[in-house]
C-alpha cells in the first residue's frame, strides 16, 4: 500500500451562521463539524475484515464489555451501575467503592450536538 492510501481530506465545517460570515468565517474548534473524506479503499478493507473477524472476536471479549460489540448495548452499563450502587448503599456496614463516571459527549464530540 502506498502513502496515498493513508491520506485524507479533512473539512472543518462551521456550525451555524454569524453576521461576519460574508467577509470571513472563523470558528473555535468546538464550533465546527469535522468531516474526513477518505479513500473508499479503507472502507472496503475495513468492512471485509470486520465481516471475517466479528464473530470470533466478539466471542473472546468479556461480557462486561457492552459497548461497541455487536448484539450488546452500551446503554445497559448505567443501569447495572445504578443497581450495584443501590446494593452497596443498602448495606448498613457497606464498603463504598469509588465510581468512575465518564463523559461520553467529551469522548465523542462530533455526536454531541
Amino acid at each position: 500500500m502506498g502513502a496515498a492510501f493513508n491520506e485524507l481530506l479533512q473539512l472543518f465545517v462551521p456550525k451555524g451562521g454569524l453576521p461576519l460570515d460574508s467577509t470571513e468565517v472563523t470558528r473555535e474548534p468546538c464550533d465546527t463539524r469535522t468531516l474526513a473524506c477518505e479513500n473508499t479503499g479503507h472502507k472496503v478493507l475495513a468492512g471485509a475484515s470486520n465481516d471475517a473477524l466479528r464473530k470470533s472476536v466478539a466471542a473472546g471479549i468479556s461480557p462486561l464489555q457492552r459497548g461497541f460489540v455487536a448484539g450488546r448495548q452500551l446503554e445497559e452499563n448505567p443501569i447495572l451501575l445504578d443497581a450495584a450502587a443501590r446494593r452497596y448503599a443498602a448495606k448498613p456496614d457497606a464498603f463504598y467503592p469509588a465510581l468512575a463516571l465518564f463523559d461520553y459527549g467529551a469522548a465523542f464530540p462530533t455526536l454531541a450536538h
